[in-house]
């Protein structure tokens, strides 16, 4: 299942972006011997940014999503600490600018701070 979702995932994007067929089976290939070895896999920040532009592109009930090339994209998934990831979601909120940003899998202890 994760492997067909990271196939169809790595197919789209490198076909969107103009990437060469070496290119994709050279990732694809990598990304298997990583989901066989830890049962998932991690992005690369290009396909994290371009998967975030994907989804704003593709969600219809959004009227700015005619601007989903100009998304920002900041990598965040090393943040640890509350403190960095509040400096995070403080900066991402500031002066109105929509920025994406992707923190790595943890345990918010509020749904509301979460969801914000």
């Amino acid at each position: 299942m994760l492997e067909l979702e990271a196939k169809t995932f790595l197919q789209t994007r490198y076909q969107e972006l103009g990437k060469s067929s070496d290119e994709y089976e050279k990732r694809l290939d990598e990304v298997y011997e990583e989901i066989k070895a830890t049962g998932t896999y991690i992005h690369t920040y290009e396909e994290l940014a371009h998967g975030a532009r994907m989804a704003w592109r593709n969600s219809n009930r959004c009227i700015g999503r005619l601007f989903w090339e100009s998304m920002h994209v900041l990598d965040e998934r090393s943040l640890t600490t509350e403190e960095e990831i509040a400096d995070a979601l403080f900066f991402i909120s500031n002066m109105g600018q929509i920025k994406g940003k992707s923190f790595r899998p943890l345990r918010f202890l509020s749904q509301v701070l979460y969801e914000y």
